[in-house]
């Protein structure tokens, strides 16, 4: 069973959500109950010294975190769908945690572009590319994936820091930016390494095929006649 409602935070967790359908429907019921009119606990008092005593509601906080931890999702894909009641752009926190994620989505930055938090632990990605499409969240500074089988793979926390450069905070653990700069360093000398290895072998390719045509050109000098017939497909002349 979720939380009561707190300012700022739509709660959906505990609530067997597995699909878009479902999604839809528990996010439409938690926007509402979160915009009922306020309780009379939650009013302001205003006194002026002319004018008898006010009673006034409390404007509701924007939507600024979506909690979605322990139901039963299988993607990110489904919070595509967030309806138009509330704007995304204002959503800083993502809880996604306890779930079966085993993908991930390229272009869910594009939806929530100022999130700074996102909770992906506990759930089900194995694999180390799906983590490159968090880069895209420019001012994401704390993330959480461990509990997923991708955490076994020795290159995983390198990986996410040259991915997620501004990150402050990976697993629970701080991330200075002297780490950053050590994963940007050895991720460039991969590279380079590897620019190299293509280079030398473009060049003993290159190599080869010349060598292969000066060898072709000495025998056409020095035999035309079968060389010309078994490589240009040309006729001997009987004569």
């Amino acid at each position: 069973m979720s939380a009561p409602n707190v300012d700022g935070v739509l709660d959906l967790t505990f609530l067997d959500i597995r699909d878009e359908a479902e999604f839809q429907t528990n996010f439409t019921q938690k926007l509402e109950a979160y915009n009922r009119p306020a309780s009379p606990s939650k009013t302001r008092l205003a006194q002026a010294s002319d004018s008898p005593a006010k009673t006034f509601k409390l404007p509701k906080e924007p939507i600024k975190a979506i909690r979605l931890g322990n139901n039963y999702l299988t993607s990110m894909e489904v919070i595509h769908s967030i309806p138009a009641q509330i704007d995304s752009s204002r959503i800083l926190w993502l809880d996604l945690s306890f779930n079966f994620i085993t993908t991930l989505s390229g272009d869910l930055s594009q939806y929530f572009p100022n999130v700074v938090t996102i909770y992906l632990h506990a759930n089900k990605i194995s694999k180390l590319s799906e983590l490159k499409k968090l880069a895209g969240f420019q001012h994401l500074r704390a993330l959480s994936l461990y509990g997923n089988p991708v955490e076994e793979n020795k290159h995983y926390r390198n990986y996410v820091l040259f991915h997620c450069t501004a990150l402050g905070q990976f697993d629970k653990s701080p991330v200075t930016k002297s780490q950053i700069q050590k994963v940007s360093t050895l991720v460039s000398l991969i590279i380079n390494f590897i620019w190299e290895a293509v280079e030398i072998h473009s060049f003993v390719c290159l190599f080869f095929a010349w060598l292969s045509n000066l060898i072709l050109f000495v025998l056409l000098c020095l035999h035309p006649a079968p060389i010309a017939r078994v490589f240009m497909y040309v006729p001997i002349n009987p004569d």
